[in-house]
């Protein structure tokens, strides 16, 4: 069964004191709701519109590559940063830093790019393995910009915001 690493995992874990239904790894970050929206990000901004990581569409996508990761970190939606709760993915029995580079390798080979030159650095992330103690993943947890955040855009006002989000019909971009 797929899911018994997983489930294995947890209650290791929680053996070693993790309630991981509850557990909070943003603490003492110093970072409130309040802030997070007066500085503009963050997952509380929720203004409606979703924010695209990527420039173009489809076979025309590519990386921002603003040579700015810690910027691109700062207004993440996916990171803790202002006052946000890390968007962690759980795939294929390893954990991933956020949604993007999860789900990168797939969307890539969907539309026939994943050995376009733009987008090799990324696909060479490494996700945490199941393997690890509960130190060493709060320890990656608190991590905060890496190499991949130089794939999503630095500054706000170049991402492309989708206005509408009816994924199985037209959208209408900003």
């Amino acid at each position: 069964d797929i899911i018994n690493p997983v489930k294995e995992k947890l209650r290791r874990w929680s053996e070693e004191g993790l309630d991981y239904r509850s557990f909070d790894y943003t603490e003492g970050f110093g970072w409130t709701g309040t802030d997070a929206v007066a500085l503009g990000g963050g997952r509380i901004h929720n203004d409606g519109i979703w924010r695209k990581q990527y420039k173009g569409h489809g076979v025309t996508m590519r990386p921002y590559e603003d040579n700015e990761p810690r910027k691109s970190w700062e207004i993440c939606q996916c990171s803790w940063a202002n006052g946000g709760v890390q968007n962690v993915q759980l795939y294929e029995n390893t954990l991933w830093k956020c949604p993007p580079i999860t789900y990168l390798k797939g969307v890539l080979t969907k539309f026939g790019l994943h050995t376009h030159p733009k987008w090799k650095p990324y696909l060479k992330y490494k996700p945490l393995s199941g393997d690890v103690t509960l130190e060493e993943m709060v320890t990656w947890m608190r991590q905060e910009e890496e190499d991949v955040c130089n794939m999503c855009p630095a500054y706000d006002d170049t991402r492309e915001k989708v206005i509408d989000k009816n994924v199985f019909g037209e959208r209408r971009y900003s």
